[in-house]
């Protein structure tokens, strides 16, 4: 009985203790996984920030439907669906550290649906700022809020320009629009592989 006595005694006189291994257990419970089971938050999207620490977000506009270019197809990491495209002229790289781009989904009776998006880095986030269908016209998605990339479903296409193109180390942006480009018209697998190992 008094050994009973003695751990209960012992546990009230260690409150912060017990506080803490609470705390550590919700915090591991929360870490974002992939579909494999691979934890998000490395290096690629390691350096998160508060809000009031970022960039001021920038109101960036479409480019005309009209003049999008060529498209790039990307292959989505875990998509069952209709390949993506992007147009090839219409990346950006902004002050604000989001990198904005039109994605282009062709649908199976044979129209478009086109999606001015941006993808931040440090925090792994991506959102839709307009939409178009056919040939537009733009249309902005005023309930489009950030939210984490996840390899599984249609926002794999963002998990995959992400991982592959569109983020560098330290959690920041690639330098350069030509270099986004090179990465998507770099068909070598092997060359993806290697980028996942450098960061």
């Amino acid at each position: 009985m008094r050994g009973v006595l003695a751990r209960r005694a012992t546990r009230l006189r260690h409150p912060a203790l017990l506080m803490l291994c609470m705390l550590l257990a919700a915090g591991a419970s929360a870490q974002q996984y992939d579909s494999q089971g691979n934890l998000l938050g490395g290096q690629r999207f390691r350096r998160d920030k508060p809000d009031a620490d970022r960039a001021p977000e920038r109101d960036v506009p479409p480019p005309p439907l009209a003049a999008l270019g060529a498209l790039i197809p990307v292959p989505a990491s875990s998509y069952d669906g209709p390949t993506p495209q992007l147009a090839r002229e219409q990346f950006q790289v902004g002050a604000d550290e989001v990198v904005r781009y039109v994605l282009v989904m062709r649908l199976p009776d044979g129209s478009r649906e086109v999606s001015w998006e941006g993808i931040r880095c440090g925090p792994a986030e991506w959102k839709v700022y307009q939409r178009a269908r056919g040939n537009g016209p733009w249309t902005r998605d005023f309930t489009s809020a950030w939210q984490r990339v996840n390899d599984a479903g249609p926002a794999g296409v963002r998990y995959r320009l992400a991982m592959d193109f569109f983020c560098g180390s330290g959690g920041r942006p690639v330098a350069s629009v030509a270099e986004i480009v090179e990465r998507l018209e770099d068909e070598g697998a092997g060359s993806v592989v290697k980028r996942r190992r450098d960061y």
